[in-house]
């Protein structure tokens, strides 16, 4: 997750491994796991981040707008909360629907309480 993000949510995400991507916050190197396994390390390079990461199995990408930018293209699988509101947030997902259709193929697709969860996966040759 970017800095902005990390600062929007107040605290590490709990019981697991939380990389910040900063360009103004000193770099820290994984700390210890405190007792549910919360971890947190800060990278000034995303390609610092993913070396670092490169032995997880699966990460998720939570924002802001610039990581999405970052990232989207790499990525196999997407996970999209679309919230149905006319808010004053700041950031957006990068792709638009024609873009996201072009890349990605819509795998499953759930309507909740102002808000539609959406799974994407990337198409052959994508």
């Amino acid at each position: 997750m970017g800095r902005g993000t990390f600062a929007s949510i107040g605290s590490p995400l709990r019981t697991r491994r939380n990389i910040i991507l900063s360009r103004t916050l000193p770099a820290v190197p994984r700390t210890v796991p405190d007792a549910d396994g919360t971890t947190i390390e800060i990278h000034a390079s995303l390609e610092a981040a993913m070396e670092a990461a490169s032995a997880e199995a699966v990460l998720y990408i939570i924002g802001g707008e610039s990581v999405f930018r970052q990232t989207a293209e790499r990525a196999d699988e997407l996970l999209l909360t679309r919230v149905e509101d006319d808010s004053d947030g700041d950031a957006v997902f990068p792709m638009d629907e024609a873009s996201l259709e072009r890349w990605f193929e819509r795998t499953a697709e759930e309507r909740g309480a102002g808000m539609t969860f959406t799974s994407y996966r990337r198409r052959a040759g994508g």
